[in-house]
């Protein structure tokens, strides 16, 4: 089988996304900014170009910056 690679970009399509300062006098502990994401695999999926029917999910893996990033986290929507 052919392996299709699928990108999809969290950060409204530019690949970098900046971090939006806190107020000034915001404690450290409470500066915290949370972008999330809801995808579909098939809505990745260029239905003219590719047989959508039996996709395989094997691989996903998020991309972020230390020290900004703390955590990422993927979720099945189905199974939770």
């Amino acid at each position: 089988k052919n392996l299709i690679r699928f990108y999809h970009l969290t950060e409204a399509f530019s690949g970098e996304y900046d971090i939006p300062q806190c107020l000034d006098g915001t404690p450290p502990s409470q500066c915290i900014h949370i972008l999330t994401s809801h995808s579909k695999v098939l809505e990745l999926v260029d239905e003219g170009n590719h047989d959508a029917a039996g996709i395989q999910l094997i691989y996903a893996g998020p991309h972020c910056h230390a020290p900004s990033c703390l955590s990422m986290e993927l979720y099945n929507a189905d199974t939770g």
